[in-house]
């Protein structure tokens, strides 16, 4: 991975860093619902997935 993309996937992984502190600041507890919470665990599988890419490249 060169430099220039390396430095790419990193500001996607800040954004999707930021998408998910907001949805989590946007959390109501009482009115939140499963698929919501699944949502957000995907976007946290799948941010996990692109740290391990970045990692290992």
């Amino acid at each position: 991975m060169s430099i220039e993309s390396k430095d790419d996937s990193v500001q996607t992984l800040k954004e999707r860093f930021h998408v998910l502190l907001q949805s989590l600041d946007q959390i109501e507890p009482e009115t939140t619902d499963v698929q919501h919470i699944d949502e957000l665990l995907s976007l946290i599988d799948e941010i996990e997935q692109q740290v391990e890419r970045i990692k290992n490249n």
